[in-house]
C-alpha cells in the first residue's frame, strides 16, 4: 500500500556552521545592559537595573569559565536519619526596578553549570520576574501564574516561559537534552551556555544552549505575534490589546530560584547578563516560519491552490541572531517539484526539484511562487535560506508533522517536506459509501480525486444501513468495526481535507458490542495536523477537525466536534470550540446519527461562522448550533482518519457502522444548502456551550443572570443568562480566594436566553471541595456576581 523508495541525490553541498565556537564572555556593559555579573569577587551588577540582594550563601570560587564563578549553595543537608532537605535556600533578589521590566526585545544569556540536581533543585529558574497574580484562564489553558520572563533548567531542559499584558496566552517552550549528564569523575555537571533572545521586531523568541567549548548543543524557538486584529497580526480566538508586550509588574527579580516554591540552583553561575536589546552571535542558526500562520500572502496559512490558477505563491519568514545586529539573511531559493503520486519518497536535491529565487518583500518575509499542474497534482517544496557569511541553511526538509510554530519537527525524515496538492474550487473532496473497493481491497474514495485509502486492522462491510430519506442516499453497505478488533480507515495524502472553510457529513450507528454499549473516548474522525510518516500520530490534537465520543454514563454517549484555531501555537493550545464547554450531545446505541458540520469563513473580514448539526434517524435534532468566528481553523496538510486519531492505541475502537462519508473544502451553510446535507433544519440561536431549552430564541430586552438552581446543589447546577444583544461573555466559577476554578462560557454569545450549568468540577475534571463559590459573568454590558453553595 505504501512505498518507501528514498532518494538523496545532491547536486550541491550545502555549507553548515557547526565547527565554530564562541566564548560567551567576559562581557563589558553598555547603555542597554540592564544586568552583568561577572561574579569574579562579588555580586556588583554593572548594568542600569539596581543592585541585588543576597540571600543564603554565595561564594566566589576559580572554577568559573571567565575567571571566577558564584556558587549557589542549594545542596542537601541531613535532617534526621530519614530525612535529606535542601540546605537555606540561597539566591539573589533584584528589587524592583524600571529596567527590569522587560517590554519588547531582551537577551538573557548565563554560563551555568549544576552541582546536583536533587528534588528541590531539578525544575528551577536560573532567572526570572514572577507576579504572585494568576493568568486569565481560558478554553486552551492557558491560566496559572504570570511572569514577566523566567528561564531555568529542569533536568536536562533548559525551559522558558512569559506572559503577555492580556494575561491570557502561555508562552512558553523549552529545549530538551541540552544541560549535560552527571560526571562522575568532577562530581559535578558540565558548563553549558544559555541564551534567549526574545526579539519584538521580528516576533522571534529563541533558546540557544551552547557547550563548556561554545559550540551549538542545540536550540527551540516560536513565534509570538502583536496585532490587534486576525487581519494585522494572525492572533487566534481572543482580542488581543497587548500588542504582543510582555507582562510587566512591581514585585523582585530573583536569580537562582523559583520564587514559587524556593526551589533554588545548586551549582555556578557565571557571566551573567540581561540586555533590553537582541544581542546575537557568531554562526547563529537560521530561525524560519512557514506553514502554519503565514505560508501564503494574507498570513493565512498554507492551503492547496486551485485548479487554473497557474502559479502558487509562498511566503516565509526568515532571520538569524547574527552577532553583526544587523539583518543577515542575503538570498532564500525556493526548491520545489510536481508529482501525481506520493506513493514513492523522495529527498531533497531529487533530479525532480527546480528552484526559484524568492524576493525579500519587507521585514524578515521572503516571497515566491512555482507553477501548478493540473487537478491532484503534488508538489513538494523546501527552502534554501543564506546568510551573509555565505552559509547555506536548508529550511523545510522535515516539514510537515510538526507540533509547535517551529522548525522543531517529531517526524524529521527525509522526504517530509512541505505539499500541497492541486483542487478545485467549490468541491467534493472525499466521497466514501463503502460500496466500491480499491484493487487492493479497502474501500474506495469515489470523489473525482480517488484518494488512495488504506484501512489497518481487520474490517467487514456492512449491511446496516441507513434509510434513504435520513440518509439522503441509497445504501447498500457500510463499513464495519468489529467487535474486539481494533482498526480504523486513513488517507495518508490528506492535504486537500483541510481547509480555512470545510463542511463534512458523516453517519454513524455504535454500540454493536457485547454489552450493547458505545465505548468510551473515541474519536471517529479526525484531520491530523501530522505528516504523511507519522504512524504513531504526530502533532496530535491540532486539528482542523474531529469528532469525539465519550460515555455519558446512562447507556447512551456524549458527542461533539471541535476545530483547532489558526493562530499561535507557542504553546497556547488553542483547541476548543467544544471540550470544556458542556457540548456534550446524547446519542444511543445501535441508532444511526448524522454529524453535519461546518466552517465558514471570510479572509478579508476576518470573519465567519461554525455550524455543528447532531441529528437521529427519528429527525430528532440533539443540537444545532451556530458560533460567530474570528479566525480560521488551522490546517497542516496532514493525515485524514476514520475511526481514531492517532494510529493504533491513541483512543478506544468503536464498534459499529460508518457511511455515507463526505467532505468539501468550502462551506455549506443551511441557508445555502442545495443538497440539503443540514436536513432542513436551522441553528438555535444560542452558543454551543450553554446548555439550552426551548425557550432559547426568547430575545429579552434586559441583561439578567438568575440565581443558580438549585442551590444548595450537588453535584449539578444551572443558571439562565439573558441577554438582549451578543457579546463577548467571560462565565466563570471561582473560589473565595478568588482563583478560577472553571470556565463555564468565555467567547461570544448571541442574544437570547440561555442555560448554563456546572457539574461541580474543576478545570482538571477533579471534583470541587464542598463550599461557598462566587459565580462570575462579564461581558460589555454588565459584570454579575452569584454566591453559589455546593454540598457533597
Amino acid at each position: 500500500m505504501i512505498k518507501m523508495l528514498i532518494k538523496l541525490q545532491f547536486a550541491f553541498v550545502l555549507i553548515f556552521s557547526i565547527a565554530f565556537s564562541n566564548t560567551f564572555g567576559p562581557y563589558t556593559a553598555d547603555d542597554n545592559t540592564v544586568i552583568l555579573m561577572n561574579f569574579d569577587s562579588d555580586h556588583s551588577n554593572a548594568g542600569n537595573g539596581g543592585d541585588a540582594t543576597v540571600v543564603g550563601e554565595i561564594t566566589h570560587t576559580d572554577a568559573g569559565k571567565h575567571g571566577n564563578a558564584a556558587y549557589f549553595n542549594n545542596g542537601s543537608v541531613a535532617i534526621n536519619d530519614s530525612t535529606i532537605a535542601p540546605a537555606d535556600t540561597s539566591y539573589l533578589m533584584f528589587a524592583d526596578h524600571s529596567n527590569l521590566d522587560l517590554e519588547e526585545s531582551w537577551t538573557i544569556e548565563f554560563w551555568a553549570k549544576s552541582k546536583a540536581r536533587n528534588p528541590w533543585s531539578s525544575n528551577m529558574h536560573i532567572f526570572s520576574k514572577p507576579d504572585t497574580a494568576g493568568g486569565t484562564v481560558n478554553p486552551g489553558g492557558n491560566g496559572g501564574p504570570l511572569s514577566n520572563y523566567e528561564i531555568g533548567i529542569n533536568g536536562t531542559n533548559v525551559e522558558q516561559h512569559w506572559r503577555d499584558k492580556d494575561a491570557m496566552l502561555k508562552r512558553a517552550f523549552g529545549v530538551g537534552g541540552v544541560a549535560g549528564d552527571y560526571d562522575s569523575t568532577s562530581m559535578s555537571y558540565p558548563w553549558v551556555h544559555v541564551t534567549w533572545i526574545h526579539d519584538y521586531d521580528s516576533r522571534f523568541d529563541a533558546v540557544f544552549v551552547h557547550d563548556v567549548n561554545g559550540a551549538l548543543i542545540d536550540y527551540g524557538y516560536s513565534r509570538f505575534h502583536a496585532g490587534t486584529s486576525w487581519n494585522e497580526d494572525r492572533w487566534y480566538e481572543y482580542t488581543p490589546t497587548s500588542m504582543g508586550k510582555a507582562h510587566t509588574h512591581d514585585l523582585p527579580a530573583y536569580v537562582g530560584v523559583k520564587a514559587a516554591n524556593m526551589a533554588g540552583f545548586d551549582g555556578w553561575l557565571d557571566e551573567f547578563r540581561v540586555s533590553n536589546v537582541v544581542r546575537g552571535f557568531d554562526n547563529a542558526p537560521v530561525l524560519a516560519e512557514h506553514g502554519w500562520a503565514n505560508g501564503n500572502p494574507g498570513y493565512l496559512g498554507k492551503r492547496n491552490p486551485y485548479t487554473g490558477a497557474g502559479t502558487h505563491t509562498v511566503n516565509i519568514d526568515v532571520t538569524q541572531f547574527s552577532s553583526s545586529g544587523s539583518y543577515a539573511i542575503t538570498g532564500v531559493e525556493l526548491f520545489y517539484n510536481s508529482r501525481a503520486s506520493l506513493a514513492d519518497s523522495i529527498g531533497p536535491g531529487d533530479a525532480s526539484f527546480q528552484s526559484v529565487q524568492m524576493t525579500h518583500s519587507e521585514g524578515v518575509t521572503w516571497t515566491g511562487s512555482f507553477p501548478i499542474g493540473a487537478r491532484g497534482t503534488y508538489h513538494e517544496y523546501y527552502f534554501h535560506v543564506t546568510d551573509a557569511a555565505g552559509n547555506v541553511h536548508p529550511v523545510g526538509y522535515d516539514a510537515e508533522g510538526g507540533l509547535f510554530d517551529r522548525e522543531e519537527y517529531q517526524a524529521g525524515k527525509e522526504g517530509h517536506m512541505h505539499t500541497v496538492v492541486v483542487v478545485d474550487e467549490n468541491s467534493l473532496v472525499l466521497d466514501m459509501n463503502f460500496e466500491t473497493e480499491e484493487a487492493d481491497g479497502d474501500p474506495a474514495d469515489n470523489s473525482v480525486y480517488g484518494w488512495n485509502v488504506d484501512v489497518y486492522g481487520d474490517f467487514a462491510i456492512g449491511d446496516e444501513v441507513p434509510d434513504e430519506s435520513f440518509g439522503l442516499q441509497e445504501s447498500e453497505a457500510s463499513f464495519q468495526w468489529l467487535d474486539g478488533v481494533p482498526s480504523y480507515i486513513e488517507i495518508r495524502d490528506g492535504q486537500a481535507l483541510h481547509g480555512e472553510e470545510y463542511t463534512f457529513s458523516a453517519y454513524f450507528n455504535l454500540g454493536h458490542d457485547s454489552e450493547n454499549l458505545i465505548n468510551h473516548n473515541l474519536i471517529l474522525m479526525a484531520t491530523q495536523n501530522g505528516g504523511r510518516y507519522n504512524q504513531d500520530g504526530s502533532a496530535w490534537w491540532l486539528d482542523n477537525y474531529a469528532i469525539q465520543v465519550q460515555e455519558d454514563g446512562a447507556g447512551g454517549a456524549r458527542v461533539w466536534n471541535y476545530s483547532c484555531l489558526l493562530g499561535d501555537l507557542s504553546d497556547s493550545w488553542c483547541y476548543l470550540l467544544a471540550q470544556q464547554s458542556n457540548q456534550h450531545y446524547s446519542v444511543a446505541p445501535q441508532e444511526w446519527w448524522n454529524m453535519v458540520s461546518s466552517f465558514e469563513f471570510d479572509a478579508d473580514a476576518s470573519s465567519g461562522h461554525f455550524y455543528s448539526l447532531v441529528i437521529n434517524e427519528d429527525m430528532e435534532v440533539k443540537t444545532f448550533f451556530e458560533w460567530d468566528m474570528q479566525v480560521a481553523p488551522t490546517k497542516f496538510h496532514g493525515i485524514w482518519r476514520l475511526g481514531t486519531r492517532g494510529g493504533a492505541g491513541a483512543h478506544n475502537w468503536p464498534v459499529g457502522y460508518a457511511d455515507n462519508i463526505k467532505v468539501w473544502n468550502y462551506a455549506i451553510t443551511p441557508d445555502d444548502d442545495p443538497d440539503g446535507i443540514f436536513h432542513g433544519k436551522t441553528p438555535d440561536a444560542g452558543d454551543a456551550s450553554l446548555a439550552v431549552g426551548d425557550d432559547k430564541n426568547i430575545t429579552p430586552d434586559v441583561f439578567e443572570l438568575s440565581q443558580n438552581y438549585p442551590n444548595p446543589f450537588n453535584p449539578t447546577t444551572s443558571f439562565d443568562l439573558s441577554l438582549s444583544r451578543s457579546q463577548v461573555v467571560d462565565f466563570a466559577i471561582y473560589n473565595l480566594m478568588g482563583q478560577r476554578v472553571k470556565t463555564l462560557v468565555a467567547r461570544s454569545v448571541p442574544s437570547g436566553i440561555h442555560k448554563i450549568s456546572w457539574d461541580g468540577k474543576s478545570m482538571n475534571g477533579k471534583e470541587a471541595a464542598s463550599g461557598l463559590y462566587i459565580a462570575k459573568a462579564i461581558g460589555d454590558d454588565f459584570n454579575f456576581q452569584k454566591k453559589i453553595t455546593l454540598l457533597r
